[in-house]
């Protein structure tokens, strides 16, 4: 099964979080949306 976009939101949030870079909603959200339901590649 693949992420929704809203669940890998809140990763790719948390994961700038941890690397300690800024993300804005509309950047999440759009990475998120680009990703394919994958974790791996939203955080690339």
């Amino acid at each position: 099964d693949y992420y929704n976009e809203k669940e890998l939101e809140t990763i790719l949030t948390r994961s700038a979080g941890i690397l300690e870079i800024d993300i804005v909603p509309e950047g999440a959200n759009e990475i998120a949306r680009r990703s394919r339901g994958t974790p791996r590649i939203a955080n690339r």
